[in-house]
């Protein structure tokens, strides 16, 4: 026979308090904000994906620096991408800046 047990209104109404007091205050200004998930693809000069790599930064331009620390000899940029899509193209020469993609409605 399965037992059911009721909690008291009281003790869910404290439990989700507590979480959402937890959760507003990781996003409040001033502190850290969470890391965004990047996902980034080094091309062969054919520009076929020769492997891809996850990558977490705070922001689109700390992601790009550390795409480019990923170029490897021969490489010659390394994509990135927010999901489903793609964000920006960092160069492998470092004298090159990254070509940030555009993207409509988002």
């Amino acid at each position: 026979m399965l037992a059911i047990t009721r909690l008291q209104p009281s003790a869910v109404w404290s439990r989700s308090l507590h979480l959402r007091v937890m959760i507003e205050a990781c996003l409040k200004p001033g502190l850290s904000s969470p890391m965004k998930t990047y996902r980034a693809y080094l091309l062969s000069p054919g520009g076929k994906i020769t492997w891809g790599e996850w990558i977490e930064a705070a922001d689109l331009t700390e992601a790009e620096e550390k795409a480019r620390a990923l170029c490897d000899a021969g490489a010659p940029t390394v994509e990135l991408w927010d999901g489903a899509v793609p964000v920006s193209d960092v160069p492998c020469d470092p004298e090159l800046p990254p070509k940030r993609i555009a993207v409509v409605g988002r």
